[in-house]
């Protein structure tokens, strides 16, 4: 089965022999699946025994276990190999009526949460980890919502993961845990146009539904840390705007309250 993706703004074609895997790849990637295929600039083929170039870039391989983590591991080079103009932020990305929203914390602090939330309000989802900035826009990782590794067997879900899939990703139960996935993310933003003259920085922390203003250095010093420092350090390229810091226990709750403030932003 022939599967074609957007990483960033590159087309990628996965080529699956196994039914069951090449399932289990439609569901993790659907944000970035192509509808209308052309010439891919890259191929891939993944099988039992993992991943493999067939055209575009050198010859690798991926050592790792099992091929849908090879997959994930060959798209994310690729993501930098393709995109070697701008840095890559650790960050998530959705547009809000028309407001982009870019959620900065470190792994584990609700970019995921909070990006499923906004969606669920209706906003165009890119990202929910990588937010690519190239010289003219900004590209997202654009794979199913993944939250943070849950240890099996699970006793209590929270309630916010609910809805996801606890047995369509990870390395499997006989490691000990599961990535809980979520692919019901609605309309997809392909590509956000730089630069914006307006774009919401929110930086995350666990902790009771509240939300602050950041300054605007506050806000600056956010993008700078969530630069991947091997794809260049930020350049500014989001120009400036409001920031909040969002602490949440609820994510559905404190998403409301970024609503208000922005709502309260958008009509000053």
């Amino acid at each position: 089965m022939n599967i074609d993706l957007l990483v960033g703004a590159r087309h990628v074609r996965v080529l699956v022999s196994d039914d069951g895997l090449a399932e289990a790849v439609r569901r993790y990637y659907a944000p970035a699946l192509k509808e209308t295929p052309r010439d891919p600039e890259v191929v891939l083929e993944v099988d039992s025994d993992g991943v493999r170039v067939v055209s575009g870039v050198p010859p690798k391989r991926w050592n790792v276990s099992p091929p849908a983590v090879q997959l994930e591991r060959a798209l994310l080079d690729l993501l930098f190999a393709l995109h070697p103009e701008g840095p890559v932020l650790h960050a998530g990305c959705v547009i809000w009526q028309g407001l982009p929203i870019v959620f900065v914390a470190p792994s584990g602090s609700g970019k995921s949460s909070l990006s499923r939330a906004a969606v669920r309000t209706g906003a165009l989802y890119l990202s929910d980890d990588l937010v690519i900035l190239g010289l003219e826009a900004a590209y997202g990782f654009a794979r199913a919502i993944r939250f943070s590794e849950l240890r099996a067997p699970i006793d209590a879900i929270p309630d916010y993961l609910k809805d996801t899939i606890l047995d369509g990703y990870g390395r499997g139960s006989e490691r000990g845990w599961h990535t809980p996935i979520w692919w019901q993310g609605g309309e997809v933003c392909r590509a956000l146009p730089l630069p914006q003259e307006r774009v919401v920085v929110v930086t995350l922390s666990r902790g009771q539904d509240a939300i602050t203003p950041l300054t605007e250095v506050q806000r600056l010093v956010a993008l700078h840390e969530a630069a991947i420092i091997k794809a260049g350090e930020y350049n500014g390229s989001l120009g400036t705007g409001p920031g909040f810091h969002l602490t949440w226990e609820d994510p559905d709750a404190a998403f409301s309250l970024l609503k208000e403030q922005l709502s309260q932003n958008l009509n000053r």
